[in-house]
């Protein structure tokens, strides 16, 4: 039933949902597969003919408990068999006729379990049994109407006049005609899949830019359908492709080149295949339905100006305007197409609301709007942004103790995308600042895990930050520059270095080195003022020998260097090579250990 691999096919248009997200909606309901689900409860009784109303209390309690919830449902039956449905319905038959052999087998063979699992395949829906729910549906004022042929482009009518909002079935066949939201899959948990049309585009790839509906109809006729069997290896894929390349809207003129487009040169295309697919297609458009506002039988879309409508009898045959009336409301019977019954439904005794809500009253209003519009659109709006875009917390910078892991976990934004902030802006440059900002905590977070630095980082304000960074940044740039001035025979005082005097070592620590080593050395000792306060006694025991020696200058960088090494004796230089220092090492290119300012 349906198409085949048509529903996974659409998963892009397809979203899950709970049936109390179509609150305040009106539902077309395909009745017959509630039917076919209901008659597995039943299905022994069935098969033995014994009297059961199973299947209408199944029905009805799935129309109550939707009610409940505010949704309205209009049940829809299905009608006479249609001509071009003529081959399925019939291997249909066939097939049920073969499983009832079985079943009649396997019961004579005792193995009463299998025979029951077989009965529910060989079961039915007659005539009988929708007579006895449309009975039922009376007695409680529900609405319902008999579709003179397809329940299915029935409910395509209806939709099309705003009778409904969304469509209940199991039938993918729906989707051809038109249904703008078609609900499968709904099980007692309130849960099912709503198809939405406006998406079946995005189904197709990037070339279906111009999508228009009526080349996914065709793709799914020459995948297959209820009208027309599909051609041997031909699915849905190969048919998105054929269609994909085609520009030939003449379909007796694109079908023979099918081969050699998928290069299938085994595929035959007769013409009895391209008179059957016009003959599914015209089936899909202007099938036979009943108008509930002009009481007459109409073509599901106006016919074309070069369609006949004489030639559609497969797609249903037209009989009298009284009569159809009959039969849409269930008066008349199945097999003699005589009218047997005379309900009408402005005799039922209906509340003030549902009485104007009927679609068989003369009162009854197209519903305009469909509030599934607003709903799903700004739902699937917000699921687009957030996949996206970032969220807030990632854009600025946190205000919590702690980082966002999500945010120390990407990259810093490029700076390519930071020098196309406007500073003139006030905010915008403030923004740029937090971003810079940020970036320095999270390379630190993210290298080196230093918990304290995080804290510490979080206790100071912004301004702080900044200025941190930027005495970082001074500091690197002097360093670099006081390097490159010993490659350059450029002499410390050439640049603009603050010079301050240095303790010096006491004379038992201090070895004996050349004059030539001690302006190299003299970066390396470098003192501070913790220093100072550490050898201020031994200051005072050798002042007079301090007082004959000459100062030694020092670099007082932007930052101290609260770790001095202590000066460690110096071994004998020698001419070998493997003992002697490197240019790295001599000007002061040698990791040394830092502690945290």
């Amino acid at each position: 039933m349906g198409i085949q691999g048509l529903l996974p096919f659409l998963n892009s248009a397809s979203m899950s949902v709970n049936i109390e997200e179509l609150t305040n909606c009106v539902a077309l309901v395909d009745i017959y597969c509630w039917l076919h689900k209901a008659v597995y409860g039943c299905s022994d009784d069935i098969f033995n003919k014994k009297d059961t109303s199973y299947y209408v209390d199944y029905c009805l309690n799935k129309v109550e408990s939707l009610k409940k919830i505010g949704i309205k449902c209009i049940l829809v039956f299905d009608g006479l068999n249609l001509p071009s449905k003529k081959v399925t319905e019939d291997a249909r038959r066939r097939n049920r006729e073969k499983t009832k052999e079985k079943v009649k087998q396997l019961i004579l063979e005792g193995n009463k379990k299998e025979a029951s699992e077989m009965m529910k395949r060989c079961i039915d829906i007659t005539p009988e049994m929708a007579k006895k729910l449309i009975n039922a549906c009376r007695q409680r004022g529900i609405d319902y109407i008999v579709a003179p042929y397809e329940a299915d482009a029935q409910i395509g009518y209806l939709m099309r006049k705003k009778v409904g909002h969304f469509v209940i079935t199991e039938d993918s066949d729906l989707l051809l005609f038109e249904c703008d939201y078609v609900l499968v899959k709904f099980d007692k948990f309130g849960k099912g899949v709503l198809i939405r049309r406006s998406k079946i585009s995005d189904c197709l790839g990037p070339k279906a830019r111009n999508f228009k509906f009526e080349k996914f109809r065709r793709m799914c006729i020459l995948s297959g359908c209820d009208y027309l069997p599909s051609l041997p290896g031909i699915g849905l894929q190969k048919a998105k492709k054929f269609f994909g390349v085609t520009m030939n809207e003449d379909m007796r003129k694109a079908l023979p080149k099918l081969p050699s487009y998928l290069k299938m040169k085994g595929l035959k295309v007769d013409k009895e295949y391209i008179e059957g697919f016009l003959r599914a297609e015209n089936t899909f458009k202007y099938q036979t339905v009943f108008c509930p506002f002009e009481r007459k039988l109409v073509p599901l879309n106006p016919y074309d100006d070069n369609v006949n409508p004489q030639d559609l009898d497969y797609a249903g045959k037209r009989f009298d305007d009284n009569l159809a009336l009959q039969w849409a409301l269930g008066n008349v019977d199945v097999k003699t197409m005589k009218v047997v019954d005379s309900y009408v439904p402005a005799n039922f005794k209906y509340s003030n609301n549902e009485k104007d809500d009927s679609i068989w009253s003369i009162k009854f209003q197209p519903r305009e709007f469909n509030p599934l519009e607003l709903r799903f659109t700004r739902k699937s709006n917000v699921s687009e942004l957030n996949s996206t875009q970032l969220s807030q917390e990632d854009s600025f910078i946190s205000q919590s103790p702690s980082l966002s892991q999500k945010r120390a976990s990407t990259e810093p934004t490029p700076s390519a995308k930071r020098m196309n902030i406007d500073t003139s802006l006030i905010d915008s440059y403030r923004q740029l600042k937090q971003e810079e900002a940020d970036d320095i905590s999270i390379v630190k977070s993210r290298h080196f895990s230093m918990q304290e630095d995080e804290d510490d980082l979080a206790n100071k304000t912004f301004d702080e930050i900044v200025e941190e960074r930027d005495k970082r940044r001074k500091k690197l740039s002097f360093l670099c520059s006081f390097n490159a001035s010993y490659f350059e025979d450029v002499t410390v005082e050439d640049s603009k270095v603050v010079t301050t005097p240095t303790v010096p070592t006491p004379p038992d620590s201090q070895p004996s080195i050349s004059s030539s080593q001690s302006s190299v050395n003299s970066s390396s000792e470098c003192s501070t003022l913790s220093t100072l306060s550490s050898l201020s006694s031994q200051s005072s025991q050798s002042s007079s020998q301090s007082s004959s020696q000459p100062l030694t200058s020092s670099i007082e960088l932007a930052e101290p260097i609260i770790k001095v090494t202590p000066p460690q004796e110096k071994k004998p230089e020698t001419k070998s090579i493997q003992n002697s220092i490197s240019l790295l090492e001599r000007f002061a290119f040698k990791k040394r250990p830092l502690s945290k300012t």
